[in-house]
């Protein structure tokens, strides 16, 4: 892939579907994955299919946990609106993201979440009564189990998962989607667990979820095609 290539654009801060359309063609490139959410919630698979005749690959993002006949439904609905990405919760139980990955076949690829970027040590604790490293590993190995395309994870554990793909023998390894990827120019906002772009492709990570540091960039970095284009020359060295 192209450094450009290994961004996905979340939406998450966009209410309005026009906005978002204009602010994604602002950067520049066709291609490029986008990440819904409210803007599923409020225009449905239009919002999907407005996207997709743009030439933008989008990934709904709902992190759904529920019944296999409850996913069976919601994933058919998305994939057939046209998502090339789906994502789960992977402490959701094996047969659940067994059913995502077969209802979605081969047009759309399931992502499993691990322990959310937004979790501390001590949050993490907390819920899952395990640090984040020792849960995404757990989880990771039952959603691999499960047949997911990917893998979500905080950037911090990118390595860690390469390393227990390695040991594991997962052939081909799961691709590894990081959140919370924050260049040093940028404001953490609600995430904890954070690394810099060029980090965390080092680290092994295939794709980096960015959407306030490119649309709501600090003055002096400019306008979000600068913040994107600045992002995409950081971790250029890394993508081989």
């Amino acid at each position: 892939m192209l450094p450009h290539e290994r961004i996905i654009l979340s939406l998450d801060g966009f209410a309005d579907i026009h906005a978002a359309l204009a602010a994604v063609r602002s950067i520049g490139v066709t291609g490029t994955i986008v990440k819904l959410k409210a803007l599923c919630d409020e225009w449905g698979g239009l919002a999907v299919r407005m996207f997709c005749d743009e030439g933008f690959r989008p990934f709904v993002d709902f992190k759904i946990y529920d019944t296999e006949d409850g996913v069976e439904e919601r994933v058919a609905v998305w994939r057939d609106a046209g998502a090339q990405f789906f994502s789960v919760h992977a402490s959701g139980h094996d047969k659940m993201m067994k059913k995502c990955v077969e209802v979605a076949g081969d047009k759309m690829k399931i992502l499993a979440v691990t322990v959310p970027t937004s979790f501390s040590h001590t949050a993490s604790m907390h819920v899952f009564g395990r640090s984040p490293q020792h849960m995404v590993t757990e989880l990771a190995a039952s959603a691999r189990t499960a047949g997911v395309h990917g893998l979500i994870a905080s950037p911090q554990e990118a390595a860690v998962l390469r390393e227990y793909a390695q040991k594991g023998n997962w052939i081909p390894c799961p691709l590894i989607v990081t959140p919370g990827v924050r260049p040093l120019w940028a404001a953490k906002n609600d995430q904890e667990r954070v690394a810099t772009p060029a980090d965390a492709i080092r680290d092994g990570a295939d794709y980096l979820v960015v959407g306030r540091p490119i649309f709501k960039p600090p003055s002096e970095i400019g306008t979000p095609y600068d913040a994107f284009q600045r992002i995409v020359h950081e971790i250029a060295p890394f993508c081989g």
